[in-house]
């Protein structure tokens, strides 16, 4: 006798369980003297639970995916540090009396190419560590 009717529609919605209440009966013991009926939940929980953990599982793994490809960023940014500092040996061959002034514009793009990877870093940890 089967202590769990599925629904039909089992594979659309796989949350949907119709319980049966049989005599509660104890797991060592005959049956009850007061004729308890309950519903039977063993197998139901390992369902529910196994269901959860699944879920739980697939949030878990788009998390990973979200943060990996925050993380992409990481790499733009080094690529446009490179750039960066690549612009500034290139200019200061060309005319090496701007070498001050260069270096400062080379800084100031340094620091906003890197602010921008610190932005992607941390989108990377705030999807890991807060949603």
């Amino acid at each position: 006798m089967h202590i769990i009717s599925l629904s039909q529609s089992l594979h659309k919605s796989p949350l949907r369980l119709v319980v049966r209440t049989l005599p509660f009966q104890g797991r060592n013991t005959g049956s009850n003297p007061v004729g308890d009926t309950r519903p039977y939940m063993g197998m139901v929980d390992a369902l529910i639970w196994t269901q959860r953990h699944s879920i739980e599982y697939m949030v878990d793994g788009a998390k990973l995916i979200g943060a990996g490809c925050a993380t992409i960023a990481l790499a733009g940014a080094g690529a446009g540090i490179g750039i960066v500092f690549g612009s500034l040996i290139n200019s200061v061959a060309r005319n090496p009396s701007l070498t001050k002034q260069l270096f400062g514009y080379a800084i100031l793009g340094f620091a906003l190419t890197e602010a921008i990877a610190l932005f992607a870093l941390m989108m990377a940890f705030l999807i890991l560590f807060v949603f």
